[in-house]
């Protein structure tokens, strides 16, 4: 049988106030520019994001035919 979850205790040192500050997680999407679409859409239908959250595409660097855009969220 697993043991419990002790909850953490913040013990009110710097460090521990640094690890409480919310984190930024960044989602990198690579791909044609109708796949990375049909991800943006599909994310919002799961209402993971709005369209609009997302960036606007960018070439991606010695491959033409390829597409990044960025998601960035605040982990609460």
């Amino acid at each position: 049988m697993p043991k419990p979850v002790k909850p953490r205790v913040e013990s009110g040192r710097p460090e521990d106030a640094k690890r409480s500050q919310p984190e930024m997680v960044q989602i990198v999407v690579y791909g044609s520019r109708p796949g990375v679409d049909q991800i943006v859409r599909e994310f919002y239908l799961c209402r993971f994001s709005e369209s609009t959250e997302w960036t606007l595409p960018q070439p991606v660097p010695n491959n033409p035919d390829q597409v990044m855009i960025t998601y960035t969220r605040r982990l609460r």
